[in-house]
């Protein structure tokens, strides 16, 4: 009995979000053809930089009920620089608290925790050649 009270103790008290989410997502980073990259989130500080094609691992939480968004600057010589978002998006599993996590999971422990919000799996663009 006191295995069963505790597995039901560890669903009512957590949410369904953070059972199966920890808040970090694999971002796939991608251009046509290979370039420098630069990642900021809204605040405009660098989170990342590198050379495409790569993978990277960005939080999808900025705070309470509030997810992350970035912008990618892609850059290669001979080309026009490029832009795109990554924007977070609530995660199906948060919904998931209307059955097993109860308003504690729903108001409290995925929104704290920032495990209710995904993030596109990839973004990727192709540079255009600069005119000369």
């Amino acid at each position: 009995m006191t295995r069963f009270l505790a597995t039901v103790s560890v669903f009512l008290l957590s949410g369904c979000a953070t059972i199966v989410n920890d808040g970090i997502h694999p971002v796939t980073i991608s251009s046509v053809p290979p370039a420098e990259y630069s990642i900021t989130n809204k605040y405009g500080m660098e989170v990342s930089r590198g050379t495409t094609p790569e993978t990277v691992q960005l939080l999808g939480k900025d705070g309470y009920f509030k997810g992350a968004d970035y912008t990618v600057r892609f850059s290669k010589e001979g080309y026009k620089d490029s832009i795109a978002p990554i924007n977070s998006e609530l995660s199906g599993w948060y919904f998931g608290n209307i059955v097993f996590g109860g308003l504690i999971g729903f108001l409290l422990v995925d929104p704290i925790s920032g495990n209710m919000w995904d993030l596109q799996p990839g973004v990727g663009v192709t540079l255009n050649k600069e005119k000369f």
